[in-house]
C-alpha cells in the first residue's frame, strides 16, 4: 500500500497524470468542436421536403398496470436530415431546415405558415448544448489544475477524474436518446 504523505499525490497517479492530461485534452477539443460548430459559426440554411415521419411513443411498465404516453414525432427529409418535434405534427412537407457547418446538426425547422425551432427536442436542441459546454468548461480547468498546480491531493485528482467521466457519461446518453 502506498502512502499519502503531506497531502501529495500518490506515485501511482504521478505516473498516470501525462496520460490524464492527454485524454481530457481530447475530450475538451472534441466538445469544443461541437460547442463552436453550434453556437459560433454560420448556419446554413437549406429547403428540403418530409418524405417520412414517425410517431414516438413512451411506454412505462409498473406493477399497478402499464402506461403509454406520446412523446412526439421523427422526421426523415430527401437530404438525409432527422429531427424530432415536442408534439407537433408539420403537415406541409416543404420545409426550411437550418443546419450547423460541420456536424450537419438540424438546428432550426420552418415552413411557410409556422417556425418550429422552439419545437426541436433532437440534437442539441433543448438544452443539450449546454452538456458540451459545461465539458468543455469543465476539461480545460482540469487541464490547467492538472497541469499548473504544484500539489495536487489523491482526492483532487479522483474528482476530476470522475466529474469529467459523469460529464461525458450524460453527454453520451444524451446524443444517443436524442439523435
Amino acid at each position: 500500500m502506498i502512502k499519502e504523505s503531506h497531502g501529495l499525490l500518490s506515485a501511482r497517479f504521478e505516473k498516470s497524470k501525462p496520460i490524464l492530461v492527454i485524454c481530457l485534452a481530447i475530450l475538451g477539443i472534441l466538445s469544443s468542436f461541437v460547442t463552436m460548430d453550434t453556437l459560433m459559426l454560420p448556419t446554413t440554411n437549406i429547403h428540403d421536403t418530409i418524405l417520412s415521419y414517425g410517431k414516438i411513443y413512451h411506454t412505462r411498465n409498473t406493477k399497478f398496470g402499464q402506461s403509454t404516453t406520446f412523446f412526439g414525432y421523427k422526421y426523415f427529409t430527401t437530404n438525409g436530415f432527422e429531427f424530432i418535434t415536442d408534439k407537433v405534427y408539420i403537415e406541409d412537407p416543404q420545409i426550411k431546415i437550418e443546419h450547423s457547418l460541420i456536424f450537419k446538426n438540424v438546428l432550426g425547422v420552418s415552413n411557410q405558415e409556422r417556425d418550429f425551432t422552439k419545437k426541436l427536442i433532437s440534437g442539441l436542441n433543448d438544452g443539450h448544448i449546454y452538456y458540451y459546454l459545461i465539458m468543455t468548461i469543465s476539461t480545460f480547468i482540469s487541464i490547467c489544475i492538472l497541469v499548473f498546480k504544484k500539489y495536487i491531493s489523491n482526492n483532487e485528482y479522483l474528482n476530476i477524474i470522475l466529474f469529467n467521466l459523469f460529464l461525458l457519461f450524460c453527454v453520451l446518453i444524451i446524443w444517443w436518446t436524442f439523435n
